[in-house]
């Protein structure tokens, strides 16, 4: 017979001198609470520690506390794995405790109500539930993993209920002051690159790029870091916990800040630059690359889309198609002469190619390193930012229609048909 289902000790009663019962104390409360905790707690699952709870105060005291620690525990893996785009584990974990969609963090400690995503940001989580934490992160395929499991304990209202507490009304007003520091400083830095001075520039003949110390441009590139780790350091409570519009702008100020260094001579499109220029490949680099250095998993994850990047993603999200996750991607290095893979593009000390530093993601047709799309190293330039600019707008906005139409009625994420508007990513 399974430990775990024997009977537990009634409670011993006797009789007062007046006929009333009266209880004596349960054997239960002669074993040690160490002894309790260690070894009779974890060969009991939840409903037989319940169970045990209704023995005597004494056990209910010991039980309550051992119950209230158990989803918490589940908890502090869950939401790391939410927050590193770890979308199978998130699955795992939720087929195997579907209470966990309803269960909220709570850590008594201040250092413990904040964690850290991918990029590094801050974000409170006390007294949020995983699925809460997916909204932030824009991430709709975990939002939907973890949607059924709410609606099935809560309904509707209550998974439409967290998301109006994530984003409440007026986030993005709040989101657009919270970030202005960093669109005002990218600006400075596209404005200095653009005006600086051949000698500002280093530039070996491998490309890789120095700045000269002192500089305008230098300054400019350093203020931009700055307040982007001032941004990852605030804690966020509400709203999204990237700013998706500034990769959009991102884009569109590369082509309109360096109009006076395109291509003219030798290509009929207006929008080819001068990728021998070092100050083109500065702006590409540092400024449009650091950008891409704040972002959150699920967005890093969809530039290493196997399928063309952004573009893969989003005709998954459009199509209903499965996405693997990955942080690797294929660039090429020029001090090798060939192209190499970086197994992990949000790893700064790798030894290898760096994002923000030597390269960016390009993210429609390819990923250019160095101003070599990865599908052709026969070119030594890629297409507009405005590609890319397009693509990485349309891509945000199928995610918020997903949110949106999420809002109205329960998705199911296993179906496929393209009208079902699957939750992917």
């Amino acid at each position: 017979m399974d430990s775990s289902k024997k009977s537990l000790p009634p409670k011993k009663e006797s009789k007062n001198q007046d006929g009333s019962r009266r209880y004596t104390e349960s054997k239960v409360a002669k074993i040690p609470d160490s002894v309790m905790r260690k070894h009779v707690f974890t060969s009991l699952d939840n409903s037989s520690l319940a169970a045990l709870a209704k023995t005597s105060f004494y056990a209910s005291k010991l039980a309550k506390s051992e119950l209230g620690k158990r989803p918490q525990a589940r908890l502090r893996v869950l939401f790391p794995a939410i927050l590193n785009g770890k979308r199978d584990e998130v699955e795992e974990m939720v087929a195997a405790n579907p209470h966990l969609s309803l269960a909220k963090w709570y850590a008594p400690n201040e250092e413990d109500q904040v964690l850290r995503n991918k990029a590094g940001q801050r974000i409170f989580v006390q007294g949020k539930t995983g699925f809460q934490l997916a909204v932030g992160e824009n991430d709709t395929e975990i939002m939907a993993i973890l949607r059924p499991g709410i609606v099935k304990a809560a309904g509707e209202k209550e998974a439409n209920r967290q998301i109006k507490a994530q984003l409440p009304d007026g986030w993005e007003i709040e989101e657009a002051k919270r970030w202005k520091p960093v669109f005002d400083s990218a600006v400075a830095a596209f404005a200095a690159a653009r005006n600086a001075d051949t000698c500002d520039i280093v530039c070996s003949p491998k490309f890789k790029l120095t700045v000269r110390e002192g500089s305008a441009l230098n300054g400019a590139l350093r203020g931009l870091v700055l307040r982007g780790k001032a941004i990852l350091n605030t804690p966020v409570k509400t709203g999204e916990h990237y700013n998706s519009k500034l990769q959009e702008w991102g884009f569109k100020a590369f082509d309109e800040h360096l109009k006076s260094l395109k291509d003219l001579e030798n290509f009929n499109d207006p929008h080819m630059y001068k990728w021998g220029d070092p100050r083109v490949v500065i702006c590409w680099r540092r400024i449009v690359g650091y950008i891409q250095c704040l972002f959150p998993a699920n967005y890093i994850q969809a530039a290493c889309d196997s399928f063309y990047g952004f573009y893969g993603t989003e005709r998954k999200l459009k199509y209903g198609e499965p996405q693997a996750r990955s942080f690797r991607i294929e660039v090429y290095d020029r001090e090798l002469g060939e192209r190499v893979w970086v197994n992990d593009v949000t790893a700064q000390s790798s030894g290898g190619p760096c994002l923000g530093v030597d390269y960016a993601f390009f993210g429609g047709v390819g990923d250019e390193y160095i101003g070599i799309p990865r599908w052709d190293l026969a070119l030594d330039s890629v297409p507009s930012a405005r590609v890319p600019a397009s693509i990485f707008s349309s891509l945000m906005s199928t995610k918020k229609q997903i949110v949106t139409k999420s809002m109205s009625q329960h998705l199911d994420p296993r179906r496929e048909s393209s009208e079902s508007f699957c939750l992917v990513m």
